[in-house]
């Protein structure tokens, strides 16, 4: 309540946060309901115990959506841009419409408190940017079958390397991998300002 700047109160009653399991709350501005999920990966230690669940952007929230049956909306697309479905926000950069968004829930009287917070988050190690988790279709090898691996492996002994040291590092690599993802999508060779214009 702190947080909020409430000083009265009064604690009316105390349970378990799973008895609020599937209960359905409304979306702010958006007409739809979503339920209430348990995650393993939420706990007290790392935040408030209670957070939105995205299964479009990272791969926790993916799994704990698959376990209650909810499916992707594929509202941002890969220049990380809302795509028609996203409404009002079709066509903003995510990055740039957190603005607009708050505006939103100002005039729908669903805002409680606006504050700014850092946080940490995942970079490509080549741009420097953040990075957008995105669920898509992906295609994969599987490198188990028909003994891909092993025929691999034997391929890559009998090369020449140059420099020698990439023999163990493309080995180690397909040693890790039991299946080999032939879609990966990224944008390369774009600063953050380009890919968000």
């Amino acid at each position: 309540m702190g947080r909020y700047s409430v000083e009265k109160f009064e604690i009316i009653a105390e349970n378990k946060g799973a008895a609020l399991e599937n209960i359905l709350l409304q979306h702010p501005f958006v007409d739809k309901q979503v339920p209430l999920i348990l995650g393993e990966h939420v706990t007290i230690e790392a935040g408030t115990g209670a957070v939105h669940t995205a299964p479009d952007h990272g791969l926790d929230d993916f799994f704990a959506g698959q376990q209650y049956g909810l499916g992707t909306l594929n509202l941002v697309d890969e220049n990380g841009v809302f795509t028609p479905s996203a409404g009002e926000f079709a066509g903003f950069h995510v990055y740039k419409v957190d603005e607009q968004i708050i505006e939103v829930l100002k005039r729908e009287s669903a805002l409680v408190l606006e504050d700014k917070i850092n946080h940490s988050y995942a970079h490509c190690w080549r741009t420097k940017t953040p990075l957008i988790y995105r669920a898509t279709p992906q295609w994969f090898i599987s490198m188990t079958e028909q003994d891909l691996l092993g025929s691999a492996l034997k391929v890559v002994e009998e090369l020449k390397w140059i420099p020698n040291w990439g023999q163990a590092r493309i080995e180690l690599m397909l040693k890790g991998s039991p299946d080999w993802c032939v879609s990966r999508q990224r944008t390369w060779g774009f600063s953050h300002n380009d890919v968000c214009e």
